[in-house]
């Protein structure tokens, strides 16, 4: 559901909620706001907790949250969209987690990191005793390292998933 969502905010379509929700993320992009930010204002919008005033992210989000429900707009949405930034925020460390679990040498863990940290770009192989399996284009020039990190793991999961249980995995990276 989130990621349709988004994917139909990408493609400036969707609902006029959807419309609404993209507004609302532009705005906590202008403001730097992370996560805890958007969180914050939910929490006062809810009526769970208040916003120290010195706190001129958050409370610009609230206003913004309040005026948008007062409208009509589902707050459910700002759940959704709390939910999106905290696994954006959370990007790189999950990928570096989930590289470190592969059954690979650390120079080619290595290597997986450096694509994301470096904004490398290039094709990814994956091979499976010895033999091609699989390749992924990389092009990370336009995205943040958060973003690359998303698609990149988004990406390695899909193909080794198709992967059969036995071999040995190794990858190379030819970078452009």
């Amino acid at each position: 559901m989130l990621e349709d969502m988004i994917e139909r905010i990408k493609n400036n379509e969707g609902t006029p909620d959807d419309i609404k929700s993209k507004k609302f993320i532009l705005l906590a992009q202008k403001l730097n706001a992370e996560a805890k930010h958007v969180q914050k204002a939910y929490f006062k919008l809810c009526g769970v907790e208040d916003i120290d005033s010195e706190d001129t992210i958050s409370n610009k989000l609230y206003r913004e949250m309040k005026e948008m429900s007062d409208n009509g707009f589902p707050i459910n949405r700002f759940a959704e969209i709390i939910e999106s930034r905290q696994d954006f925020e959370q990007a790189i460390p999950d990928y570096l987690k989930y590289i470190n679990s592969l059954p690979l040498s650390e120079k080619e863990i290595q290597v997986l990191y450096s694509i994301v940290t470096k904004q490398r770009k290039g094709e990814l192989e994956i091979f499976i005793d010895n033999e091609n399996f699989a390749s992924i284009k990389i092009n990370t020039d336009k995205q943040n390292k958060n973003a690359s990190a998303l698609v990149i793991k988004s990406g390695l999961e899909r193909v080794l998933k198709q992967i059969p249980k036995k071999g040995k995995i190794s990858i190379s990276f030819s970078e452009d």
